[in-house]
């Protein structure tokens, strides 16, 4: 199946609302798009972590994947500058026991859509 994917950034609590009711807000903001949607894959953008943004820590993005429903279309792309510039260092899970990142712990390998 042919996916169109749109990578986007995950929002902001704006100085408004918990970074937790944030997390629940976009997740069920894209379940609703997704089922309005057939074919279309969301692919989640890390943040620099400044403000009140959300993705600049991944545990933020497993929050959002865990709270969407259809798992098959939802994904994660890493902005490595954005990544550097909150001063994590992405290294590839390869490299051997204790020397993957919190990118690997937190987030399943699988959810990342770099084919996109």
């Amino acid at each position: 199946m042919w996916w169109i994917g749109r990578s986007c950034f995950p929002g902001s609590t704006c100085g408004k609302i918990s970074r937790d009711q944030c997390v629940s807000n976009i997740a069920a903001e894209i379940n609703s798009g997704l089922r309005a949607t057939k074919g279309v894959k969301v692919v989640l953008e890390n943040m620099s972590g400044q403000g009140g943004t959300i993705g600049g820590d991944f545990r933020e993005l497993k929050q959002i994947i865990d709270k969407v429903t259809d798992k098959r279309r939802i994904g994660v792309c890493i902005d490595t500058c954005h990544a550097m510039a909150q001063g994590k260092l992405v290294v590839h899970r390869s490299l051997g026991p204790g020397k993957e990142t919190m990118l690997f712990k937190i987030l399943h390998f699988k959810a990342m859509s770099c084919d996109l």
